[in-house]
């Protein structure tokens, strides 16, 4: 993969990554946070009872309340859960608040917040996952950056993606059937070949820290 001549330093904790910045993508300017309220996302109301703590050597310890994904060509395709992932979420659901970025590009929304739900029943999580309908790549970028990036975990495999994994402390791409962005790629921390295998970091949390310990 060519990289540009320009690279990107990245701040995680008390180390620092060097990420390539893509010549394709340039960054405009996040929404401001009013603005952002303003558009009717409807975030949840910060809750501390919950957390996701992992201890990566050589960085500062991640303190994670929200995991932030991308439906379609992340969690999905065409519209429909891939298998397995509603109950890994629901597991998840455990420990961090879960939100759903999509423009529903597919349709069959309902069916997967149905199923959705289901899963957190059956695994006795009282949370309800949050869906916002979210397109561009700004405003998935404004929407982590308004739940405070340094609590998210972001995850997602095309080019609108991209802006928010720059902004997440914890960033994962998925190289799905819908394929990887290459400026999705270069801006995540981790590259992951399924979504199953980037939540099991979370819920395996020793694989993560076994990638990212300087």
């Amino acid at each position: 993969m060519a990289f540009s001549r320009e690279t990107r330093l990245r701040r995680f904790g008390s180390g620092t990554c060097r990420v390539p910045a893509p010549d394709s993508l340039s960054a405009p300017p996040l929404a401001p946070l009013s603005r952002a309220r303003g558009r009717g996302w409807g975030l949840p109301p910060e809750r501390h009872t919950r957390m996701l703590h992992i201890e990566i050597p050589g960085r500062e310890t991640l303190e994670l309340r929200h995991l932030v994904c991308d439906f379609n060509g992340t969690l999905a395709c065409d519209g429909v859960f891939l298998d397995d992932v509603p109950e890994r979420l629901a597991q998840l659901g455990q420990s961090l608040d879960l939100h759903i970025l999509t423009a529903g590009t597919h349709g069959g929304l309902d069916i997967a917040k149905e199923r959705l739900v289901a899963a957190f029943q059956a695994a006795g999580v009282a949370a309800t996952p949050h869906w916002q309908p979210i397109a561009t790549g700004t405003d998935k970028a404004a929407y982590v950056v308004q739940l405070g990036a340094k609590q998210v975990i972001a995850v997602g495999n095309g080019a609108n993606d991209a802006l928010m994994l720059q902004q997440a402390t914890l960033s994962i791409a998925i190289l799905g059937l819908e394929g990887l962005a290459r400026a999705a790629a270069d801006a995540a921390m981790i590259v992951c070949p399924s979504p199953l295998a980037a939540l099991d970091l979370l819920l395996h949390s020793k694989r993560l820290i076994a990638t990212l310990r300087l």
